[in-house]
């Protein structure tokens, strides 16, 4: 195939398509590696690793996984973070955190709507916000958002533990 290439395209062409797969090939690693990532917070492996965790890296990296979940919607998702906003933690979590936060956005979202993911440095905290366009958390149920096993989803849609969780890696 790669002689195929060569005897039909131009040098130029070549060096074109040759950047293609490489760009292709890299954004398919970094798939790859943040899938791996992701299912591997929940094990003991990860649970005691801190690091200094860029909020913006974080985002874009739960961006690219909500990205390729079927029920997309064809949600605009827009990221504005201040690029000096960092916290120490477990980097794993935080980016489990702001999947299940960002999946429950999507979730109450309508069809070609957006999603905003807000990352800035409060005085002597990072402050994360995600805005959506839904109709939000009706006032009888917010204080049980928390609790373990808590949904509002139907049966086999969720499972009432996305919050809880995030609320307990934080």
């Amino acid at each position: 195939m790669g002689q195929t290439i060569r005897d039909e395209y131009k040098s130029d062409e070549l060096n074109n398509l040759a950047e293609q797969i490489i760009e292709q090939t890299n954004r398919t690693s970094k798939i790859l590696q943040s899938l791996v990532n992701f299912a591997h917070a929940g094990t003991s492996q990860t649970q005691d690793e801190k690091e200094v965790i860029s909020i913006k890296e974080c985002m874009e990296e739960a961006n690219t996984l909500i990205s390729l979940d079927k029920k997309q919607k064809n949600i605009v998702y827009e990221i504005e973070c201040d690029p000096r906003a960092k916290v120490f933690g477990d980097s794993q979590r935080l980016l489990q955190v702001l999947v299940n936060l960002i999946n429950n956005s999507r979730d109450a979202s309508q069809p070609n709507s957006k999603i905003l993911l807000i990352g800035s440095i409060e005085e002597d905290y990072v402050q994360i916000v995600i805005t959506d366009q839904g109709v939000g958390i009706p006032a009888a149920i917010r204080d049980r958002i928390f609790d373990p096993f808590f949904t509002t989803k139907e049966a086999g849609e969720g499972t009432g533990l996305g919050l809880s969780l995030g609320f307990l890696a934080l």
